[in-house]
């Protein structure tokens, strides 16, 4: 199923920190926090709120791929 979890990953391109299998309802909790590994922003409200639209898009094309 669409919108359970996500690999969040650091914007930083000189930085490789990966957090696999995360999952989407925490990551509104994330939102302005520094990644654990460079310090950089890890999640911007931008980047999380163009996240749902995907999810939500994917739920969309999920349903109609069922009829």
């Amino acid at each position: 199923m669409v919108g359970e979890i996500t690999n969040l990953v650091c914007d930083n391109k000189k930085c490789d920190y990966v957090s696999h299998n995360f999952p989407h309802k925490h990551l509104k909790e994330l939102i302005n926090t520094r990644c654990p590994k460079c310090t950089a922003n890890l999640l911007t409200l931008d980047d999380y709120d163009n996240f749902q639209e995907v999810v939500e898009l994917g739920k969309i094309v999920e349903e109609l791929c069922k009829k």
